[in-house]
Formats: C-alpha cells, sequence, structure tokens
C-alpha cells in the first residue's frame, strides 16, 4: 500500500509519514558519501589512479557536469518502475561505484566507477525530491523541503568533515594511529550508500507516483527547447561564470593547498566554511534584499565572486614577502595561504546570499509566457556548464602552476617534500650513509656532522680560482669532505719518493717538489694541507690526502698566511679575537696581536714590508700593523665594503678582499685609494682569499651557510634556530629535511596565477551580467514586452 500523506491539518504541524523521514536519512547518507568522495576525487584520480591534472580535470568535469543533467531523464524511468525499486536499484550502483572505485586503483575501473555512481546519483535526485513533495500537501511543503535541504547540508558537511582523518589517517584509544589514505574515503562513501541501501530496502515504502514527472521523450523535447532559446541560455553561460569559481572548491583547491602547504593542509574542512556561510547569514541577507530588483541582487553575488579568486592569490604573494604566520587577535596563528583561503571561501557563501535566492526568479523572466515551469526546470544546466568548464579548465592551470610533485625529477621532489613536510625522512646511497657516521665529517655538500653532535649545514662549498683581473674563472676543488674558510698557498716541499733500482736507467729522481694548499676550517678548528705536483688544478688536487696541521690552541681559526720562507703559519683566531702564528710542524706558538680585534677574518702577509694586514667585521675595516703587533692602522673603512677575505699583491701595491655583502672581489692599492670591482658575478658567498703571483691567480673560498644547529634529543634531532632548508643526520641512517616553505620548488612559484584567471573569468561574468541586463531591457522596451513583476511582500 503506497504511504499516502494525511488530509490537510487546518493547523500548521511538523509530522509527516513515515516515509518522508525515511527518504531524508536516505538523502542523509547519500550526500555524506558523495561530498567525502567528491571533495578528494581529483586528488585521488591523480595519487592513486596515475591520472595527469589535465586527465582527472576532463574526467572529473565529465562526471559532475552530467550528473545533474541526467536526472531530468532518469526520474521518467523511476516513474515506470516506482519510486522503491528505482532507489534501491540507485543505491546498489553506488554501493558498488565506491567500493569499486577505493579497491582497484585504475584507470579503467575509475571510469567505470565513476559512470556507476553518476547513474546512481542520477536516479537519487529526482527520486528523493519527489517523495518530499508527494510526502506533504500545499500548506506543509515549505516546511518539508526546509527540513529536507537540512538534511542535504548536514550529509554535506559530515561526508566533507570525515573525509580529512579518513585521509591522513587516525588516532584511536588503545590502538595508536590508524595510518588510512584517499582509498579509505570511497570505501566510507560505500558504506554510507549502503547503509541508505538498507533503509530504502527495509523501511521505504511508495508514494503514488501517477502523474508524477515526465517521460524521456518529453523531457528531451523540453531541453532542446530550452537550448533554443539564446536569451536564457546567455543567462545560463553568464551566471555559470559563478559557479565556475565556487566549484574551484573541489576542483582545484584541494591540490592547490596539499601542494604549497603539505598533507597537514585541510581542503576538506575549509570546504565546509562555505556551506556554514550560507546557513548563517542567507536568512538575514534574504530579508535585507527582498526589496532588491531580481538582476540587481545578482549583481551583487556576480561582483563579489571574482573578489575571492582575488583574495585567494593574495596568500603566496604574502608569503614570498616573508609573512610565515599570521597572528588572529593573539589567539592563533595561520598560515597566510590557510588565512586568505579562508576569507575567499568565506565571501564565495556571502556571494552565494545574494545570489541564489533571486536567481530563479530572473531566470522565469527570460522564459517566454505560460513556459516559466519549463524554463525553471533546466536552471539546473547553470551547473552543467560551471562543471564542464571548471573542472576542465582547473586541470590545465593545475598543470601549468602547481604541478603534481610526483612529476618532478627526485632532487626537485625531496626539496618539496622537505619545504611541506618537517618529519620528511629520506636514505642516501650507501656510500654517503657509509660518510655520516656520527663523529664523521660527511661527504655530502649540504651536511658537517661534528662529535659533539651538533651540526652545521651549507648548500655547497668550493676552492676558486682567477686571473688577477677578474677573468676565467674556474673551480680548483669543489671540496665535500671540508668546510674551507681561509686560504693560503703554501711553500713547495721537497718529496723523498724512495730509492728505484731502475731511476738511473731512465734519468728519474727519487726527489719530487710538490706544492701545498692550506685552508681553515672553523667549525672543526683545524688548518688542512694538500700536496701535489705541478699547478694547483682539480686533476691534481682530487684524490689527495688531506692533513691537518698539528698545531694546540688553535681556537677558531679563519682567515690563515704562510711566511714561506720562514716557515711560519699565521691564523686569525675569531672566536678570542687575535691573531697567532706558529711553525708548520706545530712548534712554538704565540700571539701577534694578543687581543682586541672585532671578528677579525681575513689574513695576509707583507713580509718584506714587515706588515700584516687583517679584515674586521666588527668594523668593517681593513686593518695593518707591523709584524710585532705594533703600530696598528687603519687601511680602509667602509660600511659598503664587508671586507672578510683578504690577500696581497706587494708588487703591485694592491690588496684585495671579499666582500660579504655584495658577494663580489674588490681591489684598492694598499692606502686604500683607488677602489674598484675585480669579479663581480657567480659568486655565492666568497670568504678566504690568497694570490700565487708564480701563476698570477688570485685563489678564494666560495661557500654558503645556513643559520642553523642542531643537538640530539633521544633518536631525534631538535631544531634549535633555521634560515633555510638542509638535512640533517639521524642516528638511525636516514636524513631528516628541514621545514622551510620559502624552500618551495620554483615550479610553484607563479601558484597563485591560478586564481588570476578565475579572477578574470569572473569579472568577464560580471560585465556579461551587465551587457545582458541591458541588452534585454532594450529590447523589451522595444517590443514592448513588460518584465514580468514580482509578486508583492
Amino acid at each position: 500500500m503506497a504511504d499516502i500523506p494525511a488530509q490537510q491539518p487546518t493547523k500548521l504541524s511538523w509530522k509527516f509519514p513515515r516515509t518522508f523521514w525515511y527518504a531524508n536519512a536516505a538523502e542523509l547518507f547519500e550526500r555524506a558519501a558523495f561530498y567525502g568522495m567528491f571533495i578528494a576525487l581529483t586528488l585521488y584520480l591523480t595519487r592513486k589512479v596515475g591520472f595527469t591534472d589535465i586527465q582527472a580535470g576532463y574526467l572529473a568535469a565529465g562526471f559532475s557536469s552530467i550528473i545533474y543533467l541526467l536526472p531530468t531523464f532518469l526520474g521518467a524511468m523511476a516513474d515506470k518502475i516506482g519510486f522503491r525499486r528505482a532507489l534501491i536499484l540507485a543505491f546498489a550502483l553506488l554501493t558498488c561505484g565506491y567500493l569499486l572505485l577505493g579497491a582497484y586503483q585504475l584507470k579503467s575501473t575509475a571510469v567505470v566507477s565513476l559512470m556507476l555512481i553518476m547513474f546512481g546519483g542520477a536516479i537519487v535526485k529526482p527520486v528523493i525530491s519527489a517523495t518530499i513533495a508527494k510526502c506533504s500537501d500545499d500548506a506543509h511543503r515549505v516546511r518539508a523541503f526546509s527540513i529536507f535541504y537540512q538534511v542535504v547540508n548536514i550529509g554535506a558537511f559530515t561526508g566533507k568533515g570525515l573525509a580529512k582523518p579518513l585521509r591522513t589517517g587516525v588516532d584511536l584509544p588503545y590502538f595508536g594511529h590508524l595510518e588510512l589514505g584517499l582509498e579509505y574515503i570511497n570505501f566510507y562513501a560505500a558504506l554510507m550508500a549502503f547503509c541508505a541501501l538498507v533503509c530504502v530496502t527495509i523501511f521505504y515504502r511508495n508514494v503514488d507516483t501517477k502523474g508524477q514527472g515526465k517521460s524521456a521523450r518529453e523531457s528531451l523535447q523540453g531541453l532542446l527547447t530550452v537550448v533554443r532559446n539564446g536569451r536564457f541560455m546567455a543567462l545560463i553561460f553568464i551566471v555559470a561564470g559563478f559557479w565556475i569559481i565556487q566549484g574551484q572548491l573541489y576542483a582545484t583547491m584541494p591540490k592547490y593547498l596539499l601542494r604549497l602547504l603539505g598533507e597537514s593542509a585541510s581542503p576538506e574542512w575549509l570546504a565546509n566554511i562555505n556551506p556554514l556561510v550560507v546557513v548563517i547569514f542567507v536568512v538575514p541577507v534574504t530579508h535585507m534584499i527582498r526589496h532588491f530588483k531580481a538582476e540587481n541582487a545578482i549583481g551583487v553575488g556576480m561582483f563579489i565572486i571574482p573578489l575571492t579568486a582575488l583574495c585567494v592569490a593574495m596568500g603566496p604573494l604574502m608569503q614570498r614577502n616573508g609573512t610565515d604566520t599570521i597572528s588572529i587577535l593573539g589567539l592563533f596563528s595561520l598560515h597566510p595561504i590557510t588565512l586568505m583561503v579562508i576569507i575567499g571561501i568565506g565571501m564565495q557563501g556571502f556571494a552565494e546570499c545574494f545570489l541564489s535566492p533571486k536567481f530563479l526568479e530572473y531566470a522565469s523572466k527570460q522564459a517566454p509566457k505560460g513556459e516559466e515551469g519549463l524554463y525553471l526546470g533546466y536552471q539546473h544546466l547553470t551547473t552543467f556548464v560551471a562543471w564542464a568548464l571548471g573542472f576542465g579548465v582547473s586541470g590545465h592551470l593545475l598543470q601549468a602552476y602547481c604541478p603534481d610533485p610526483r612529476e618532478f625529477a627526485p632532487d626537485t621532489y625531496h626539496q618539496w617534500q622537505s619545504a611541506t613536510d618537517g618529519g620528511y625522512r629520506f636514505s642516501l646511497d650507501a656510500e654517503l650513509e657509509a660518510d655520516l657516521e656520527p663523529g664523521s665529517l660527511a661527504s655530502s655538500p649540504i651536511l658537517s656532522a661534528f662529535e659533539d653532535e651538533e651540526i652545521a649545514l651549507r648548500k655547497t662549498a668550493a676552492i676558486r680560482r682567477a686571473n688577477l683581473d677578474g677573468t676565467n674563472v674556474e673551480d680548483v676543488l669543489p671540496t665535500r669532505t671540508v668546510y674551507p674558510e681561509g686560504i693560503a698557498i703554501g711553500p713547495t716541499i721537497e718529496k723523498d719518493m724512495g730509492e728505484y733500482p731502475w731511476s738511473s736507467w731512465f734519468g728519474k729522481t727519487t726527489i719530487e717538489s710538490r706544492r701545498q694548499v692550506l685552508w681553515s676550517d672553523s667549525f672543526n678548528n683545524k688548518i688542512y694541507r694538500i700536496e701535489f705536483k705541478d699547478e694547483i688544478a682539480q686533476d691534481n688536487i682530487a684524490g689527495k690526502e688531506l692533513k691537518d696541521l698539528d698545531i694546540d690552541d688553535l681556537g677558531q681559526p679563519r682567515g690563515i698566511a704562510v711566511d714561506s720562507a720562514g716557515e711560519m703559519i699565521y691564523w686569525v683566531d675569531a672566536e678570542a679575537g687575535k691573531i697567532q702564528r706558529a711553525r708548520f710542524n706545530g712548534a712554538d706558538v704565540e700571539n701577534v696581536i694578543p687581543a682586541g680585534l672585532e671578528q677579525p677574518y681575513g689574513l695576509a702577509l707583507d713580509i718584506a714590508g714587515g706588515k700584516v694586514y687583517w679584515t674586521e667585521l666588527g668594523t668593517n675595516t681593513i686593518r695593518r700593523a707591523n709584524l710585532d703587533g705594533s703600530t696598528v692602522e687603519t687601511v680602509l673603512a667602509s660600511q659598503a665594503y664587508s671586507p672578510r677575505g683578504i690577500a696581497l699583491d706587494v708588487t703591485a701595491g694592491k690588496v684585495y678582499w671579499t666582500n660579504g655583502q655584495t658577494s663580489t672581489i674588490q681591489q684598492a692599492n694598499t692606502d686604500g685609494s683607488d677602489v674598484r670591482d675585480v669579479i663581480t658575478t657567480g659568486l655565492i658567498s666568497p670568504n678566504g682569499l690568497t694570490i700565487n703571483l708564480d701563476e698570477g691567480k688570485i685563489y678564494w673560498t666560495d661557500f654558503s651557510i645556513a643559520d642553523l644547529a642542531s643537538g640530539q634529543s633521544g633518536d631525534e634531532w631538535k631544531i634549535v634556530s633555521a634560515a633555510g632548508q638542509y638535512t640533517i643526520k639521524r642516528e638511525d641512517g636516514e636524513l631528516a629535511v628541514y621545514k622551510d616553505p620559502s624552500k618551495l620548488p620554483t615550479a610553484y612559484q607563479n601558484a597563485h596565477y591560478i586564481w588570476f584567471y578565475f579572477c578574470a573569468i569572473g569579472v568577464v561574468a560580471f560585465f556579461g551580467l551587465l551587457v545582458f541586463k541591458f541588452v534585454t531591457n532594450a529590447r523589451d522596451r522595444r517590443t514592448g514586452v513588460r518584465p514580468i513583476r514580482r509578486p508583492a511582500e
């Protein structure tokens, strides 16, 4: 027996037949399933199934648009077989579709799954709506549909809210963290659809469908009639500009946030801001605009919507300007990208409050007299057009400006992971891992580990050289095992190669001349040297044994200089603020200038002139004194020069220095006059400096270092401070990379362009509405057609 609504009561009530409530329960399950899946659909299609952004965009476009068109035709089928059978069929299709989508991450099965979901959802839409209408009379229909729409919002809100923990995993009492994933969203959706199937199978009773709906043929004829009306279709395409931007909550926003902020972002929860704003403001806004003309109210919504896209675009620009977090009333802080997305989504909901209540009224004016009902039945064409265009455009924009990080080269992928995940780990190859034993030096250009289990991190380090005039710049040794700072050319030594019985046969000597390069490493508090034959070149130095000078109490050596004739080495102790010297064998350590220097750095010798030169970072000066430390005087002083390393060409009367402020190498006369640039490009962060007049070459160390130190706490590294994205050693042989969002790959540097494009679409739609209004009003006046008047309030 059909469940027929009771006679209209004389007094309004909230009582409805049981089938009404079961239909709403089924709708609650269906909406919770659909929106949970839909908010993560394009993400799932790329991450799990393997579609590109463009392919996923087009597939989602077809799915989401056609699902709004099919109900017109499938409603006729439901009338023929009965609502209960139609719902059982629909929820069976949905259950199978969601389950198949989660179980098999294949492109073919994904297409089949979405088709099942599409047809199942298209059956549910008209049948549930018709059930609500049949289970209420004219007096109670408003109340019935108010309950129905509330259920729809609750289901959508719940589905999107649960999608986040399903994607990232949940923490359960006694079980700890339960790892889930994107596929579990589809399993959850299948469970919800199955609950709806059980509900309609056991409890739902058919309502009287007599006279309900149209045949498929009549529906097709009606659609063709509407499509041939250019005026109505123009309005559909114009207002679709609004919903194209609104639809980016599902098409673009999830991938955009997760790629820029990492897995900690919550696009599913942020998407719920839109319905929340609508629920809060739709009643007061509707009351406020009750006297507005429909086209004016729609115009307000159309004006606001491009501003929402512009607002979202501001997030990356704010971050790029150095804003990493924004305090909200001192209670908590948000990332600028997150904050601007929240504001943009909230503005979208507010704009919807202006447009939605008045759109049907305005659309009815575009229909021929007597056909308003037919045309309003196809107002969902706006969503069809918006979803078809919006998802397709989204795929292309994501591919261009915010691409899938899985497409990156390995180094770039690690960079992305490290920028978005503070706990990211990756393993190096076995050879490099062996070099990362605690207390050893790392053969990685970005990490040094020390015996006290503290680390300093840097991007690169190298010894480089050029002609004295700055030409012919080349790498001598890209050093990875040490951290060169000060540099000096040591004396040539005679190396006894041993007795060889055949040496006299070929005229070979057993004594070999070898040259030396020395450099300081202030992090290991060592001065190292390498011996080699012939010229100082990479081929001659690479692979040679590295030795440190056995000198006690080096302090923190930076600038170094060599007195070859006297077999003495001089160095700056930056920590103690003094200059010292000793013999090459480490004996006779003594002070040259015992104290009082302000952050001394570079060092150079004029042995013939009896002078020692040095740089002071604390005073931005180049100074000199006699070799016994007397008569200290300033050679050059200026904030613009920021001298670090220093070298002398005594014959030419020139002093060279590395400028830490401009990353250049400069020179002047030894009296401080005639300052000029020598090398201005291609330097990262030049430091130590020396000259080999025999070769006519100037040598320098070039490196950059991050302001980061870490101490070990348990089996993890504890971050103390950071100014860059670099690698940190753990005891288990893995590498943890410090999180630094400012170091995202360059592929994301124009991610905000996506929203500029959508802003442009919104602007075009707004001005299109103004033109449409002007043209239609002019035509109506010319033809004598009077616009439909709004009913009296």
